[in-house]
């Protein structure tokens, strides 16, 4: 947590010491792009790693647990698999095309009833594959 401090991505919360020290996001989104020396290209790895596997547990849990919320969340909840053919270019706008919906949910007003959910956005090629 402090390697990510370090570069803005946490603050301390402040209260509790050690391993018990509370931390907070900075921001609502961060970007790991650009010339990025090796070893904020390693820390930003781990974090995206985390971030991901939070994402699958979050998932999981859902799926396995879909049953125990009120029915019109069940039904409201939303997880689609979509493989699309794009451009690195059209890729990029598709994700910025998404933020921007988010950051319009999550700025404006909360509506009656609302409650934190997780969006969960991946945009990646399909040939990645592990070594």
């Amino acid at each position: 947590m402090r390697l990510l401090a370090k570069y803005g991505l946490v603050e301390d919360a402040g209260g509790g010491n050690g391993r018990d020290r509370p931390w907070k996001a900075r921001g609502w989104s961060f970007d790991v792009s650009g010339d990025l020396s090796p070893s904020v290209r390693a820390a930003a790895g781990v974090l995206l790693a985390d971030l991901v596997e939070r994402g699958n547990r979050w998932e999981r849990d859902f799926v396995l647990h879909r049953d125990r919320l009120p029915e019109d969340w069940s039904e409201a909840a939303h997880i689609a698999n979509k493989r699309l053919s794009l451009s690195p270019s059209e890729a990029q706008e598709l994700g910025e095309r998404i933020d921007a919906l988010c950051d319009e949910y999550r700025d404006g007003p909360p509506a009656a009833g609302a409650e934190d959910v997780a969006v969960l956005v991946r945009i990646i090629p399909h040939r990645v594959r592990r070594r």
